[in-house]
């Protein structure tokens, strides 16, 4: 049998874990009470899928592994068959995205998870960036970001010139999703329409052309890619947004294109900006915490429309427990580190609480490019949005009696009483979402509320 290579010992990486399990109890001190089982189900997983002492590096990674340790200390004793066997699988599900990188065993499912920056792959992507990208309009709109086009999300971000990350503008010469982004762009004079319809048309086929070579589903408005191994991520702007943002003389005649839908438009690109300026997903991907990330960058950039799944599970989140997590951005410039953010969580929800919020992905990472069985499995078994919420609302009616929850709803409902929330099409949107739980409390908290005030 071949020797392994010195970093390939498990003692290491079972000494870096307890190391780091010890700081962590002094921080959260639920892992005092059981920190030995803790200790024996994370070095179980570090031996069995062959952990480097690598995944301790970071921060957040390690308060992960932590973690899925303690939920896997519970399998171990769990008295059903049947709910050891989901947990441990559960456990396998987020140890590979968390790990893959960090273990030999695991990486046989980077293609799974990575897709088209998986390493057999990497050349040909950017090879297909570098294809779409007109030059000329990147450094048009990133001198339009220099001379001030994003100051005001820059001033929410606390970004200076001394902190600001390393990024790169991109507009590619698309149009994605069906010819959204061309939406408002009309020419300057009447007898260039024809033209201007066939160069709309061609960046539609040209959108469809670059899914088909990326090997994607669909297509997105605007995105943040991470090369691999490249700490300058790419900031993908579709050409018609550019355009809009540049240049209001192409707006200028479309009666429909207002200076709210201009803001729409700046926006996006606020959104997009916020991915490029810290993180809060472990490790920068699309795979734990993603939400949170998504979260911070509609908060950062005002953004009202995008992920509506959600925006609506951490106001459901703040409703039960009290925790807003926008309070937990605003300490620090870019949204704070990632570890402390995290922790932060664990301390107001407990381990598993953060675990199960963290993996609950948002829908347009679930069903879209980027999609993996084991966060599509991760989320499953966690029950979606509303099976975690329901475990939160389990924790704290133990807590007091749920007498600090109960005074939140009323509030609530309150609340959307007086701006007439209560309809039809809310309450669809909320069951389309997978949001029922609390949309059904609040109803019937709101009924409540209206039998009281009879009664008075």
């Amino acid at each position: 049998m071949p020797e392994l290579r010195r970093e390939l010992l498990p003692g290491d990486a079972v000494r870096r874990f307890g190391a780091c399990l010890t700081e962590q109890a002094e921080k959260l001190p639920e892992l005092t009470h059981n920190q030995d089982a803790i200790l024996e189900a994370g070095t179980t997983l570090i031996t069995d899928y062959s952990l480097l002492p690598s995944i301790f590096d970071d921060e957040a990674r390690s308060l992960i592994f932590t973690s899925l340790a303690k939920r896997q200390a519970a399998a171990e004793v769990a008295t059903d068959p049947a709910v050891e066997r989901e947990e441990k699988n559960f456990v396998f599900d987020v140890l590979t995205l968390l790990a893959y990188a960090h273990s030999p065993a695991l990486d046989a499912h980077r293609l799974e998870i990575e897709k088209e920056e998986a390493p057999q792959r990497q050349a040909q992507t950017q090879a297909i960036y570098d294809r779409y990208t007109h030059g000329p309009l990147s450094r048009e709109l990133q001198a339009g970001i220099d001379a001030g086009l994003l100051d005001g999300v820059k001033a929410r971000l606390g970004i200076t010139p001394e902190n600001e990350d390393p990024y790169e503008v991109r507009v590619l010469s698309i149009d994605p999703e069906g010819g959204r982004t061309a939406v408002g762009l009309n020419p300057p004079h009447l007898d260039l329409v024809p033209d201007f319809r066939r160069y709309k048309q061609d960046l539609r086929e040209r959108a469809e052309q670059m899914k088909v070579e990326l090997g994607w589903t669909n297509t997105v408005q605007a995105w943040v890619r991470t090369p691999p191994g490249s700490d300058k991520r790419m900031l993908c702007i579709p050409m018609p947004l550019a355009e809009k943002l540049l240049y209001p003389e192409l707006t200028a005649h479309n009666r429909h294109y207002d200076e709210a839908a201009a803001q729409e438009d700046l926006v996006v690109l606020e959104h997009e900006y916020t991915h490029t300026q810290g993180e809060s997903s472990v490790d920068g991907l699309h795979y734990i915490a993603i939400n949170l990330e998504e979260k911070r960058a509609k908060h950062y950039s005002r953004d009202g429309s995008s992920y509506p799944d959600v925006e609506e599970f951490f106001d459901d989140l703040a409703l039960v427990t009290g925790l807003d997590v926008t309070h937990l951005f605003e300490r620090a410039p870019k949204g704070g580190r990632i570890a402390q953010v995290h922790r932060d969580i664990a301390a107001h929800l407990g381990l598993d609480g953060m675990l199960e919020v963290l993996v609950a992905s948002p829908y347009n990472y679930l069903l879209g490019n980027g999609s993996n069985e084991f966060q599509c499995a991760a989320f499953d078994h966690v029950g979606g949005y509303d099976g975690v919420t329901q475990r939160l609302i389990a924790q704290e009616m133990a807590k007091d009696g749920g007498s600090a929850f109960d005074a939140r709803l009323e509030a609530a409902a309150v609340r959307m009483e007086a701006e007439q929330t209560y309809r039809a099409d809310w309450m669809e949107r909320r069951a389309r979402l997978g949001l029922e739980v609390i949309t059904d409390m609040i109803i019937r908290k709101r009924g409540q509320i209206r039998v009281r005030d009879l009664r008075s």
